[in-house]
C-alpha cells in the first residue's frame, strides 16, 4: 500500500492509522512472509510517509511451544522493538485463540494452552522492554487484567485515537460482538479467505491453496 498512500491522504485527508504486525516466527508458523528486516524497513517507511502516532506495531498473535518458548518471546520482542524504536508510539500484544480454524491449522506445532500465571510472566517481560523502547503497550481482545503491572485493555477501531487524528469528537457506541473487545462500532471492509501468505495462527482463511486474491473478482465486492 506505500506506492498508494498519496491516493489514501487526497481522499481521506491523512484521518486514517495503521496496525502492522512483525513478530519472528519461523516459516513452520509464517511461510509466506518477508523476511524480518524487510518487514522493519517497510514500518521505518510508513512512519516517515504519515507520522510515527499513526502506526501501530502488533506482536501477536504469542504463542508456546517448545521452540518458541517466554524467552523466545522475549528476545524476539526486544530485537523489533529495538529496531521500531522512534517510529511507534504503541505495540499491541495478544495470546493465541484456538478458533476451530486455528487449532486444524496449528495441529503440527504442538501448541502448549498458556495458564494466566505465564501470560502475566510474560507480560511483565513485554512491558519492560517496551518502556525501554519508549513504547505504550496494550492487549487485544484479553480476558486477562494486566493493569496492575501497567498494561491496559487496547482496542483496534480506537475512539480517543481516531478523534485525535481527525481533530474532532464521534458519537459511537462500543461493538458487542465480543466481551473481551474495546473496539467502537465499525464497518468491515475485509474478506474471508482472501490471504495467501498462510500463517497457521491465522483464523481468516481455512485453506491457502484455495484463497482467492484476484482483486477483479465480484468476490471481493461482497
Amino acid at each position: 500500500m506505500i506506492g498508494r498512500l498519496d491516493e489514501l491522504d487526497k481522499k481521506y485527508k491523512n484521518r486514517y492509522y495503521f496496525q502492522v504486525t512483525i513478530n519472528k516466527y519461523g516459516k513452520e508458523v509464517e511461510p509466506n512472509l518477508l523476511d524480518i528486516k524487510k518487514r522493519i524497513k517497510t514500518f521505518h517507511k510508513i512512519s516517515k510517509k504519515i507520522a510515527k502516532e499513526r502506526v501501530i506495531w502488533r506482536y501477536d498473535p504469542i504463542l508456546l511451544n517448545e521452540k518458541y518458548s517466554n524467552k523466545y518471546h522475549l528476545d524476539s520482542f526486544k530485537y523489533i522493538a529495538k529496531n521500531l524504536k522512534g517510529y511507534t508510539d504503541k505495540v499491541v500484544i495478544s495470546f493465541i485463540d484456538l478458533y476451530m480454524k486455528t487449532k486444524r491449522n496449528t495441529k503440527s506445532l504442538n501448541i502448549e494452552e498458556i495458564s494466566q500465571d505465564k501470560i502475566k510472566e510474560i507480560a511483565k517481560g513485554l512491558k519492560k522492554i517496551a518502556d525501554n523502547n519508549a513504547m505504550e503497550i496494550e492487549t487485544c481482545a484479553e480476558k486477562i487484567d494486566l493493569s496492575d503491572i501497567g498494561i491496559n485493555h487496547g482496542a483496534c477501531i480506537d475512539k480517543k485515537l481516531i478523534e485525535q487524528i481527525i481533530g474532532y469528537e464521534i458519537k459511537v457506541s462500543k461493538d458487542n460482538s465480543r466481551n473481551e473487545c474495546e473496539c467502537f462500532k465499525s464497518v468491515e471492509v475485509g474478506t474471508y479467505d482472501t490471504c495467501l501468505n498462510g500463517c497457521k495462527y491465522c483464523y481468516a482463511t481455512l485453506n491457502t491453496r484455495k484463497a482467492n486474491h484476484d482483486s477483479e473478482s465480484p468476490f471481493f465486492m461482497l
